[in-house]
């Protein structure tokens, strides 16, 4: 027996985008082929394994110099995407303060009922 009435699974994503609505306030920039597409997204900087970096910085050591890329992890409410239309894809670009960034993962997280309620895309430069 289920507890939860459709109206009530419907009423339990209605309040989570709106939670996402209140902290997802980040402005970014997708640029798909159709032209670019603003959104409001949860930004977060990518985490180091050691402790000499800063958020969001990864070192590539090669054999000639030291490069530093930037990363980021940006999360949106799947249901406002899917309402509005919205698909990020592998071949989009996200600009975030004014920098562009290639999309590296998209994925579903926050599960509610087998169904994802946040897409998370971490992106890199």
């Amino acid at each position: 027996m289920d507890l939860l009435s459709p109206q009530d699974v419907a009423n339990f994503r209605g309040v989570i985008r709106d939670i996402c609505d209140t902290f997802h306030q980040y402005p970014v920039i997708v640029r798909q082929e159709s032209g670019d597409v603003p959104l409001l997204g949860g930004l977060q900087g990518g985490k180091l394994d050691n402790e000499s970096g800063k958020d969001g910085e990864l070192t590539v050591v090669d054999d000639v110099r030291n490069e530093v890329g930037e990363w980021k992890t940006i999360r949106f409410n799947k249901d406002a995407l899917d309402s509005s239309g919205i698909t990020i894809s592998h071949d989009d670009r996200v600009v975030v303060d004014g920098d562009e960034y290639v999309v590296m993962t998209i994925h579903e997280a926050a599960y509610f009922r087998n169904s994802g309620l946040i897409v998370s895309v971490e992106v890199a430069r």
